[in-house]
């Protein structure tokens, strides 16, 4: 049992990691008109495991995407008016995914998972 545990943990963690990367990707390429590229294409993600029930889901990205998501406030040139300028971009959706891996984690594991993780795993060892 401890095994299809590790498993669920593993699958919940790179289904939510990859999850994270498209919708962050979407926001970012809607909301960024300068260094897209940059911003979007150094992103990665990575789930490592151990012998216990502790996945980690590392997610590296640029500095300057931390730094975006800072309130400033802003002169408008035209009519010398301030606003406050902020990208919705970092926190929204890495504690966003924090609580979602976290209700996952606590509430998704069923009977019926489990079943389907011991399928998967000796369909695998059949064919490999």
């Amino acid at each position: 049992m401890s095994y299809i545990k590790q498993e669920f943990v593993k699958r919940i963690l790179i289904e939510e990691g990859e999850r994270l990367k498209k919708y962050q990707g979407l926001a970012l390429q809607s909301r960024l008109q300068f260094h897209t590229y940059r911003v979007f294409n150094n992103r990665t993600m990575d789930v490592t495991g151990g012998d216990v029930l502790d996945g980690k889901l590392s997610f590296t990205h640029t500095a300057e995407q931390r730094f975006l998501d800072i309130k400033r406030k802003m002169r408008s040139k035209t009519t010398n008016r301030s606003y406050t300028r902020v990208y919705k971009i970092h926190n929204r959706f890495v504690y966003g995914q924090y609580q979602r891996i976290a209700t996952r984690l606590m509430f998704d594991f069923t009977d019926e998972v489990a079943e389907q993780i011991k399928l998967d795993f000796n369909n695998n060892k059949q064919n490999g």
